[in-house]
């Protein structure tokens, strides 16, 4: 059966500009070079860490990676044996993509995708869901077939997070919370099924993408790595972790009998 793409004209985020994509924060500018630098050092070694762990949540064999950025959860699912299909709209995130990750990926709207119905089972976005318009998103996603939606994002309740983007001066196109993508996407027939939040001391350490690492962060990313998962539990217990978590993984299931256009609100995620 052939795809039948959206008739919302502003789902065609291709037909824009660079600059009218980053002047809307829809995509962002970054330094290739200490993207690259990045991406093999401290903090690409402890997001592959990250991202072999989340694959226990994915739903099937069949991936969309939305929003693939520079590919690396895709390389790690690609080499744990799942297909996945890697779009972005961001022709400097898709050549670092190819280049270092070496995957497969195109340049595509998440919203109106090439692939065929019902060619999916999970749908995954990595530090993309805040580009995202989640109503133009989800039927699409429902075309697809999907029938789990994994996200993992930065947690804006943290406030050294929301300090540091101040002082540098990064924006998004939206800044939902958790309780606004539960809410949103709950209300397109999707029932939240687990939050859990972590990265303690991983993304300052390490930089993230654009910032220099510390000096022995960059040296021993292991035990970076290590010794945040040490202090995760010690956190959850005294009920700080919404306060001081860098990032969140929130999972959804679509609703039993229901669709994107039949959808009504149901439940709240657990937490782990």
């Amino acid at each position: 059966m052939n795809r039948t793409p959206t008739s919302d004209p502003n789902s065609d985020v291709l037909a824009q500009s660079r600059e009218t994509l980053l002047k809307a924060h829809i995509i962002h500018d970054f330094n290739m070079e200490r993207v690259r630098a990045n991406l093999i050092g401290c903090y690409g070694i402890i997001m592959a860490h990250v991202y072999r762990r989340m694959l226990r949540f994915v739903c099937g064999s069949r991936l969309i990676d939305c929003g693939c950025g520079f590919g690396q959860f895709a390389r790690v699912a690609i080499d744990a044996g799942y297909q996945v299909h890697a779009v972005d709209i961001d022709d400097n995130s898709l050549e670092l993509a190819r280049q270092l990750s070496g995957i497969p990926c195109r340049k595509e709207s998440v919203y109106a995708t090439s692939l065929p119905d019902n060619s999916c089972d999970t749908a995954v976005c990595c530090d993309s869901v805040q580009h995202f318009d989640l109503r133009q998103l989800a039927p699409e996603l429902g075309r697809l077939g999907v029938q789990r939606i994994i996200i993992y994002d930065s947690n804006l309740q943290n406030r050294f997070l929301k300090y540091h983007r101040a002082a540098t001066g990064h924006e998004e196109r939206n800044d939902l919370s958790v309780n606004d993508i539960v809410r949103e996407l709950t209300q397109l027939g999707y029932s939240a099924m687990l939050l859990r939040y972590e990265n303690y001391l991983s993304l300052p350490l390490s930089g993230g993408f654009q910032q220099a690492p510390f000096s022995l962060a960059n040296r021993f990313p292991r035990a970076v790595y290590s010794l945040d998962q040490m202090l995760a539990p010690v956190v959850r217990t005294i009920g700080l972790e919404h306060q001081f978590a860098f990032r969140f993984l929130l999972i959804f299931d679509r609703a039993s009998g229901t669709s994107v256009k039949d959808a009504t609100p149901s439940g709240s995620p657990s937490k782990v």
